[in-house]
């Protein structure tokens, strides 16, 4: 696979270790002196974009490590959407059985206490006496 196209990408530590591997099979193999071999691992330790770690084993008569394609974004499902997210369908309908049972409940309470009191019986009331004016017929 050709690295080129993803020379712009910031470097993982995970691609430092592999081009620190190929620096270090160079160096075994004769083409890096010691102090050569210290500068290029150090340099791929720190080294800030794919491109910066190509450019240390350019010159090297070896197999060129393979970095990973980088990653596409993925949408996110939405743990709102019970769509997206089945856990999310059951709470609602969790919530929704729970709050019918507590308004069923209230409701029982309310039109229990209601009724366990009997109607009050009207207070009996004394004749009205009307006295007449005297001279009136």
């Amino acid at each position: 696979m050709d690295n080129s196209y993803t020379a712009h990408l910031r470097a993982t530590d995970l691609d430092r270790t592999k081009v620190a591997s190929v620096i270090d099979r160079a160096y075994a193999e004769g083409q890096l002196n010691s102090l050569e071999h210290d500068e290029r691992v150090s340099a791929a330790m720190t080294a800030a974009t794919r491109g910066d770690l190509l450019e240390l084993i350019k010159d090297l008569q070896v197999e060129r490590p393979e970095f990973s394609a980088p990653e596409s974004p993925e949408k996110k499902a939405n743990p709102l959407i019970p769509s997206q997210n089945p856990a999310t369908g059951l709470i609602v309908v969790i919530v929704a059985v729970v709050t019918l049972v507590v308004v069923a409940a209230v409701v029982m309470l309310v039109g229990r206490s209601g009724s366990d009191s009997p109607d009050p019986a009207p207070a009996p009331t004394s004749p009205a006496v009307t006295e007449t004016p005297a001279g009136a017929s």
